[in-house]
C-alpha cells in the first residue's frame, strides 16, 4: 500500500514518474528513494510518415492542415485546413480553408459567412458551394462539380460561438449582438493572416446569404476601419450578399409583397390590406406594414404592437408568420412545393376577410 504526494485517484494519470519509480523500486527490492536515472526517459522518435506533421518547429498552418478527409469517394487535388481562429479570449471560431483548385497561389481569398443567425457555414459548405456532398448514407462524400473553390480560395467561417464547431470557454455563454459578431469576425481574420500570411495581398472578398446580410457589412465596415488604421492591410476588394436580411423591416415588407406576386397572397387579402394599412400610397411596393403594426422581439418573433390598429397587425402577421413558416411551401424555396404536392383543381390561396 503506497500513495504519491499531489496525485488523485488515477495516479499514473497525474504523477507518472513518481508511480513509475514506486513501482520499479517495489518490482526490484530498492530503497523508495532510489531514482529513475537508470532509466531511458527519452521519447523513441516519430516514425517517418508522421514526424513532418508534428516537430517541434510545426506552424499553425501545418497543424491545421487536413491530410486525410474520411469519406471522401474521389482524389482531391487542393489542400484544405481547418482549426480554431480567436474571435476574443474567450471565443473561438471554427475555421475550414479549402484551396483553390486552379492556381491557388494567385486565386482571390473569398470569405464565406452563412446567415441565421446561428446557421453553420460548414453547413453551406457541404451543402450549397463547397467542393464535396454528403451521400445520403452519411458516411460518404461526393464531388460538388460546381464548387466556388474551382476559382477561388474559399475560407468558411462559423460565427458567432457556439455556432457549429464554435466554442465559448465560458459557461453559459449565449448573449450576442451583431456588433459583438461583427468585432470577433474580424478579431479572427487578423488571426487568420496572420497565420497565412500569403493571402494579405491576395484580393479578398468578403461574401454570405440570409443574415449575411448583416454580417457582411457590419464587417466589411471593421475591415475597412482596419485598413485605415494599418492595423488590417489586405487587399479587400469587395462584398457579395445572396437574399440578404438587411433590416426587419425591409424583410417583412418585401415578403407581403413578394407572396402578393407569387399568388400566395390573394388580390382581395392584398387590396384590403394596403388600403386599410397604407392608405393614399399609389405604389404599394413603398408600403410600411412594420413599423406602425408590428415589432420584433428579442425571442425572434414577430409581435403586435400596442396600440397599433390590430386588424390591420394581425393580417400582417398571418402573412409574414403563418404563410411563410406554418404553410406547405418551403420557406426556403417558393418553388418546391411544386416538386412535392400533387395537384389537384383546388387553390392554396384563401382570402381573409375585407374588414374586421
Amino acid at each position: 500500500m503506497c500513495s504519491v504526494e499531489g496525485a488523485g485517484h488515477f495516479t499514473t494519470l497525474s504523477r507518472p514518474a513518481q508511480t513509475l519509480q514506486v513501482v520499479r523500486n517495489f518490482i526490484h527490492r530498492l530503497g523508495y528513494d532510489n531514482c529513475l536515472s537508470a532509466v531511458n526517459l527519452a521519447a523513441a522518435p516519430l516514425l517517418p510518415s508522421y514526424a513532418q506533421l508534428l516537430t517541434p518547429n510545426t506552424t499553425r498552418m501545418q497543424a491545421d492542415k487536413i491530410v486525410n478527409l474520411p469519406g471522401l469517394t474521389f482524389e482531391i487535388k487542393f489542400n484544405q485546413y481547418s482549426g480554431y481562429l480567436r474571435g476574443s479570449d474567450t471565443h473561438k471560431l471554427h475555421y475550414w480553408l479549402v484551396e483553390s483548385q486552379n492556381y491557388a497561389s494567385t486565386a482571390p481569398l473569398l470569405l464565406w459567412l452563412n446567415g441565421g443567425p446561428g446557421s453553420s457555414s460548414v453547413w453551406g459548405m457541404l451543402t450549397e458551394n463547397g467542393p464535396f456532398r454528403p451521400n445520403k448514407d452519411g458516411k460518404t462524400l461526393y464531388e460538388n462539380v460546381y464548387s466556388w473553390n474551382k476559382f477561388a480560395n474559399v475560407l468558411y467561417l462559423e460565427a458567432p460561438h457556439n455556432v457549429g464547431y464554435s466554442y465559448s470557454t465560458v459557461a453559459n455563454d449565449n448573449a450576442y449582438t451583431d456588433d459583438q459578431t461583427a468585432d470577433e469576425n474580424y478579431n479572427a481574420l487578423k488571426d487568420f493572416f496572420s497565420i497565412y500570411p500569403q493571402y494579405l495581398r491576395r484580393e479578398f472578398f468578403v461574401t454570405g446569404e440570409s443574415y449575411g446580410g448583416v454580417y457582411v457589412p457590419t464587417l466589411s465596415r471593421r475591415i475597412l476601419q482596419g485598413i485605415y488604421t494599418q492595423e488590417l492591410p489586405v487587399n479587400f476588394k469587395g462584398i457579395a450578399i445572396g437574399n440578404g436580411k438587411l433590416t426587419t423591416k425591409h424583410q417583412v415588407n418585401s415578403a407581403i409583397f413578394q407572396l402578393y406576386t407569387y399568388g400566395l397572397v390573394g388580390r382581395t387579402e392584398y387590396d384590403a390590406l394596403t388600403a386599410r394599412c397604407c392608405p393614399g400610397v399609389v405604389d404599394t411596393t413603398k408600403c410600411d406594414f412594420y413599423t406602425p403594426y408590428i415589432y420584433f422581439d428579442y425571442l425572434g418573433n414577430y409581435r403586435a404592437k400596442e396600440g397599433a390598429d390590430q386588424w390591420c397587425a394581425q393580417q400582417i402577421l398571418n402573412i409574414v408568420n403563418d404563410q411563410i413558416w406554418n404553410s406547405l411551401n418551403d420557406p426556403y424555396n417558393i418553388y418546391q412545393d411544386c416538386y412535392q404536392q400533387p395537384t389537384d383543381n383546388s387553390s392554396t390561396v384563401a382570402d381573409v376577410s375585407v374588414s374586421p
